[in-house]
């Protein structure tokens, strides 16, 4: 007789609120934050990035910052607006079915 047994599997989600995660002062800083939150050794799955803004006077994200964060994370599979993101630092999980509301203040999908 044999049995199977079945692993439950869970995702681990981090959330960060974001508000400096842009430092067009000190690109050293910026890239060395970003690579320990891309690390493996953080122990989650998928990281939310709330209040993502810049320090412009315009309150969000330009174009420009949005590509700055796209390099920042460049192998995740990811999802990012004017104020949020989500960012898949498990390469065994993808983000599908995104909706981005009207304002771009939240993003759901499924993974």
């Amino acid at each position: 007789m044999s049995s199977t047994t079945h692993k439950n599997s869970s995702i681990r989600i981090a959330s960060l609120n974001a508000r400096s995660i842009i430092k067009l002062s000190n690109p050293t800083i910026q890239r060395q934050y970003a690579k320990h939150l891309r690390s493996r050794d953080n122990n989650y799955d998928i990281l939310c990035l709330q209040e993502v803004v810049s320090t412009t006077l315009v309150g969000h994200l330009s174009s420009d910052s949005i590509t700055i964060l796209q390099h920042l994370f460049p192998t995740s599979n990811s999802i990012f607006t004017k104020y949020c993101a989500i960012i898949c630092i498990n390469p065994r999980y993808t983000l599908c079915n995104e909706f981005i509301t009207i304002d771009e203040r939240c993003i759901t999908a499924s993974v």
